[in-house]
């Protein structure tokens, strides 16, 4: 062992993070993009939500190409001539799509546009290649839906009415 400033722990001793599903209406703050690997690009979207009295955040992120944000590109797909992947369906089809649809929001999809607004969100489980739990954006919905909404973590995956 080296010396250190700090303890002499091991990885084995560290608790793993407790990860449990959430469903809350948040605001949305400023959502930010950037270019990833393999031409994707990440988008970030900040929610701030009360819970238990005091205001807590998530960033629901997400991976999107940036053709399928083309008319060219939506065209050939309702065509038939292209076969979206899953994560064109989940990510752009579910995620992008719904998050405009939650807020209300037609016309251009502008993630400048979502800032300040209102939505529903409700989170997933998910493991992780080396079995480590996170929690990851699972849906947004429209915020009216969820009046009355339990902000502590659901065990649900429709928000649970009080």
């Amino acid at each position: 062992m080296s010396d250190t400033l700090l303890g002499n722990i091991t990885v084995e001793e560290v608790p793993a993070p407790v990860v449990e599903k959430r469903s809350a209406i948040a605001t949305i703050g400023k959502v930010t993009t950037r270019a990833i690997a393999n031409g994707y690009v990440q988008v970030a979207v900040p929610l701030s939500y009360p819970e238990n009295g005091k205001e807590r955040s998530f960033t629901a992120r997400w991976n999107v190409r940036p053709e399928w944000f083309t008319t060219q590109f939506s065209e050939q797909v309702k065509a038939g001539d292209i076969e979206p992947d899953v994560q064109y369906r989940i990510n752009f089809s579910g995620l992008t799509r719904g998050i405009f649809k939650a807020t209300g929001l037609t016309g251009a999809l502008d993630f400048a546009r979502l800032e300040g607004l209102k939505v529903g969100f409700a989170t997933r489980v998910r493991k992780d290649d080396d079995g480590e739990q996170r929690e990851d954006i699972g849906r947004f919905y429209p915020p009216e839906r969820g009046k009355k909404v339990a902000t502590t973590p659901a065990t649900a995956n429709q928000p649970s009415e009080l």
